[in-house]
């Protein structure tokens, strides 16, 4: 949402606040707002990229464990099964 509230310009803006503050509204009427906004901004592959650096600095730190391959490959099979789940 950070993000996104960065980003976005003018009526953008505007219906990113009105969602943050509205009460009264459908639940799925705001939802349906915000993932437009955020679409429209390309939240989600902004997202994607960031959780993408993050796993790659940990596969540089799992690689310069001192440990036998053999023990590092449950975590690296976790690691590859969390990388590739869906939600």
């Amino acid at each position: 949402m950070i993000n996104a509230w960065r980003l976005a310009e003018g009526e953008q803006k505007k219906e990113l606040d009105m969602c943050l503050i509205a009460s009264g509204f459908d639940n799925a009427e705001i939802v349906d707002a915000v993932t437009k906004i955020y679409d429209d901004l390309s939240i989600r592959e902004m997202t994607k990229s960031r959780i993408n650096a993050y796993f790659e600095k940990g596969f540089d730190a799992l690689k310069n464990l001192s440990v036998s391959e053999v023990q590092k490959k449950p975590l690296l099979d976790f690691t590859n099964y969390l990388i590739n789940r869906e939600k």
